[in-house]
């Protein structure tokens, strides 16, 4: 339900809502932000240096769907090094869009 309200809101909204203080509203706002395809990249970038990795997979599937199916990560439970490359990538691609 939180997800299908926050599909209906405004981009500036869905931006706002990426900072809530609760992670399942980060999370969904991520999945509404991927669905409709937004272009908040540097956002959910920083999200994948998130300290829960549910944000950090949320923010990944999001990124992968505005990239069209791009996968940089990071994996799930990856380490601080793996999560620095993840970031690294993706803000290369995201520089080049």
């Amino acid at each position: 339900m939180l997800k299908k309200n926050l599909l209906r809101q405004s981009p500036d909204v869905l931006k706002a809502m990426l900072k809530h203080e609760r992670r399942e509203v980060r999370i969904a706002a991520a999945g509404a932000i991927g669905a409709r395809k937004l272009r908040f990249g540097s956002e959910l970038i920083g999200l994948l240096a998130d300290s829960e990795d549910d944000m950090r997979q949320a923010a990944r599937r999001a990124l992968g769907l505005i990239s069209g199916g791009a996968d940089y990560g990071p994996s799930a439970n990856a380490s601080f090094t793996g999560r620095d490359a993840a970031i690294a990538r993706w803000r290369e691609w995201w520089g080049r869009q």
